[in-house]
């Protein structure tokens, strides 16, 4: 968000307008505050940067923004954890068990909701299996929340160490959302060598590309489905691996930070 007082030549990242899309899964002075927000950016900035072209897209549709250079983001490194087994341990997992991971705020754009509908099916084909859902609440938490059951693991916030740990025994890593501007858990995945299983939207296809298995975020069927794949056939387990693996190595910071300081002074 802008500061009240800025000059001509300013440029912001604008993440994504999901608050646009899907309204109701934002209270109703979040939604007016990132419309207002998001208006005067368009308005008073030289240059906006989106992290994909899925949110560049969007911009000019909502906002007929039309100075907007789309810049990957980098990846988040993963700090290693020291104490696995101990970490695993105070969450109740096993390696013996299946064990898939939610990483992200618990809230309604996150359709967390088709997530357990996929779980539930999940598990009357392999009843020994945990979803972790890791992350801080969000809006429409309680109603999401009061759908858990033993099976599920909801630990809150999550440091890097614990992230990492969760990572090297899970299954997958599972995405369902409605609207991602990036996507930035998906390249953690990657790095840890764990396979992704996400919704087909445009941002995290752009992202993922042929790295991850794609479901439609309205059919929990499809998600159960892949998710079921991947327990079954460890060759596909193996192959999104190595394909995340090279599809990492086309995210860099340094890249993103050269891309941006040439906009910046080709504007200036």
């Amino acid at each position: 968000v802008l500061p009240f007082f800025i000059p001509r030549n300013s440029f912001t990242m604008v993440h994504d307008v999901a608050f646009m899309k899907f309204p109701e899964a934002y209270g109703r002075l979040q939604r007016y505050y990132l419309k207002w927000s998001t208006e005067r950016a368009v308005k008073k900035c030289a240059m906006i940067f989106t992290p994909t072209e899925a949110v560049k897209k969007d911009l000019k549709l909502f906002f007929g923004a039309k100075k907007v250079k789309v810049i990957h983001h980098g990846p988040l490194e993963l700090e290693k954890c020291e104490n696995e087994s101990e970490v695993l341990k105070k969450l109740g997992i096993s390696k013996n068990e299946n064990v898939f991971f939610y990483l992200g705020r618990i809230e309604k754009k996150k359709n967390l909701k088709v997530l357990l509908q996929a779980w539930t099916i999940l598990k009357k084909k392999f009843p020994f299996s945990k979803l972790v859902i890791g992350g801080g609440n969000g809006y429409g938490y309680e109603e999401i929340r009061a759908k858990f059951d033993e099976s599920v693991v909801a630990p809150g916030f999550l440091s890097e160490s614990e992230v990492s740990a969760i990572f090297s025994v899970a299954t997958a890593f599972v995405l369902p959302s409605l609207d991602e501007g990036f996507g930035m858990p998906i390249l953690q995945a990657f790095e840890a060598g764990c396979p992704v299983v996400c919704s087909s939207i445009p941002a995290l296809m752009e992202i993922a590309e042929d790295a991850a298995l794609f479901a439609n975020p309205h059919s929990p069927n499809e998600f159960a489905h892949k998710m079921c794949d991947l327990i079954r056939n460890r060759e596909l387990r193996e192959e999104l691996i190595f394909a995340g693996e090279q599809r990492l190595k086309k995210f860099s910071w340094k890249f993103a930070a050269k891309a941006a300081m040439f906009e910046i002074e080709k504007t200036l």
